[in-house]
């Protein structure tokens, strides 16, 4: 009878267990999906706002990439992209060229970074393809 009592004792707490570990993976999941969501969003708004693609594109192919930090940072799109940051978010930029590996140093080695990228390629004048990364992570 105490084998009995014991195996159900432990098939209960190992099934709480189980229950525990799904929602974690749930409540994960549909946070990554609203980041990659909202990032989307951001980007979306800078392919198609004509004067932050000129900007984009202005920036000389010498100076790429270009860092959310660094001076040559297209000012207005950083600004637009602030302001459409979500208040549970913090997100940085990096400009690079089409073919460039884009890897921000701006970001935190201890969050979950997600990362979504946009191809700027042209205004109705230039035609100078750029990649602009957005790093995004939870405050």
């Amino acid at each position: 009878m105490k084998i009995v009592e014991a195996f159900t004792a432990i098939m209960l707490i190992a099934g709480v267990l189980i229950v525990i570990a799904g929602s974690l993976r749930q409540e994960t999941q549909n946070f990554s999906s609203a980041v990659y969501d909202s990032e989307y969003a951001m980007l979306r708004e800078v392919q198609l706002n004509n004067s932050l693609r000129t900007e984009i594109i202005s920036v000389s192919s010498a100076n790429l990439p270009v860092e959310w930090s660094d001076v040559g940072f297209p000012q207005n799109t950083k600004a637009k992209i602030t302001s459409r940051t979500p208040p549970h978010l913090e997100c940085v930029a990096k400009l690079c060229g089409i073919s460039d590996i884009c890897i921000s140093e701006d970001t935190p080695a201890t969050k979950d970074v997600f990362v979504k990228s946009a191809f700027i390629g042209a205004n109705s004048n230039n035609y100078a393809p750029r990649k602009l990364n957005l790093f995004c992570w939870g405050k």
